[in-house]
């Protein structure tokens, strides 16, 4: 069968190693059975070979995510038993501990937002700075007025 993208030549189906990249990280799929075109480069697969291979993009999307979090803002669930990191290890605490600790992720978070506000405070002043130079050397604003 001849590619439906390019037409260019017959596709080869056969396994291959497919390569996937997200956010600069870089992951090797192994044997990827479909239809591959040696001239343009499109690949095609099945719908099982396309949910397995979703499945495992996703999965390394989610460890790329996770190297990027910042561990000392981790978020803590109140349970029966305690205080419970995102790993699932319980935090040994006494009551007192616990309300100390509650109050500090708190004061962590209310900084972390605090910080994320100021940091969009300063993009948007960016922004209007660059569509204001923009539209003076595009003639869009009247200097005259």
């Amino acid at each position: 069968m001849k590619c439906p993208v390019s037409g260019a030549a017959e596709l080869l189906h056969e396994p291959r190693d497919i390569v996937y990249a997200c956010k600069g990280q870089t992951s090797t799929i192994p044997t990827m059975t479909g239809d591959y075109c040696p001239a343009g480069g499109e690949a095609g697969f099945d719908a099982a070979e396309s949910a397995h291979t979703g499945a495992l993009m996703q999965e390394f999307n989610r460890q790329v995510n996770a190297a990027m979090v910042d561990p000392q803002f981790y978020r803590v669930e109140l349970s029966i038993s305690g205080f419970h990191s995102l790993d699932g290890a319980p935090h040994q605490t006494r009551q007192g501990d616990a309300k100390a600790q509650q109050q500090q992720d708190q004061d962590r978070l209310g900084a972390l937002i605090e910080c994320r506000q100021q940091q969009f405070l300063v993009f948007m002043i960016q922004m209007r700075r660059i569509r204001h130079h923009h539209q003076m050397q595009h003639g869009l604003v009247d200097v005259t007025a």
